[in-house]
């Protein structure tokens, strides 16, 4: 049912005359009279009488005219609360970040926003590496946090900071007093490093395959403070992102550059196009601190 008919029937049983309805609703008197007719034959009665060239409203009217009210005021309730629900959707924004961003600026950024800005609701998770660029590409995240070795013309993106990749030692390892180390002195020993859900795993094996070697892999995990425990038990060494390494060094470790030293950048991304107005927001104030 076309609840506007509903809205015509009762302003009609307010003023009992269509030519005032008309003149309230800004339409014609035969747009009413169309209306009342129209909600006439789809509920198969009649809802108003005329005496005396007056209307009245008949028994079905009558009760028609409870229920009409009810319905109206349901449909308004439903509007507001889904007004309410759009609203909301669209002062939230969604990012998805490396799990070691605490080491970045990326979370300061993050929180000076919120701190700017907390009429907006964040919602910040972690994915892996190896899946993060899928959050953005299925719409599970508005923005995301990740490490970029590469370019991709796909995405807008924004770098906070450039990390590089280091050797970490035991204090007692040979080339622990070296200044820069060859990746090609690396091939007789056991690596210890973040597993395939990051990129970095894979980008060891080919940096050492270009240096004429394959790796031999003797840990794979996901916690930085538990490969850095096993580098200083001698169980190997560790290639790994220098921001991360500070962040998890301890007492028995040394953090060396290598000679040709891989980088890569930090930086926010999103897919090129249009984007709502919280998420520009944030774009901007990003624009602002870099």
């Amino acid at each position: 049912m076309n609840t506007q008919k509903l809205t015509f029937f009762l302003n009609a049983a307010a003023t009992l005359n269509y030519s005032e309805t008309a003149e309230q609703m800004y339409t014609t008197q035969g747009n009413v009279s169309k209306q009342i007719l129209a909600l006439e034959a789809e509920l198969g009665v009649q809802l108003f009488t005329r005496v005396h060239r007056e209307l009245q409203l008949t028994t079905a009217g009558e009760a028609l005219l409870i229920h009409a009210r009810q319905v109206l005021d349901a449909v308004n309730e439903l509007e507001v609360a889904m007004g309410d629900f759009g609203a909301a959707k669209a002062m939230r924004l969604t990012i998805s970040t490396l799990p070691s961003i605490a080491v970045y600026q990326g979370l300061d950024i993050i929180g000076q926003f919120h701190r700017q800005h907390p009429e907006i609701t964040l919602q910040v998770q972690d994915e892996e590496s190896a899946v993060i660029l899928n959050a953005l590409d299925t719409g599970k995240s508005d923005i995301i946090f990740a490490r970029c070795f590469e370019a991709d013309a796909k995405y807008e993106k924004i770098v906070t900071e450039v990390d590089q990749l280091v050797v970490v030692l035991p204090k007692t390892h040979p080339l622990a007093t070296a200044k820069q180390i060859q990746l090609q002195d690396l091939s007789q020993e056991t690596f210890l490093q973040l597993g395939r859900e990051t990129q970095l795993l894979q980008r060891v094996r080919e940096l050492c395959q270009a240096a004429g070697f394959e790796p031999q892999i003797g840990y794979e995990g996901t916690r930085l403070e538990i490969i850095m425990d096993l580098v200083r038990k001698q169980m190997g060494i560790s290639l790994m992102m220098e921001k991360a390494a500070l962040a998890t060094q301890n007492d028995a470790v040394v953090i060396r550059p290598l000679v040709t030293t891989p980088t890569s950048e930090l930086a926010f991304l999103r897919k090129k196009g249009q984007h709502s107005t919280v998420n520009n927001q944030f774009w901007q104030f990003l624009q602002s601190m870099v």
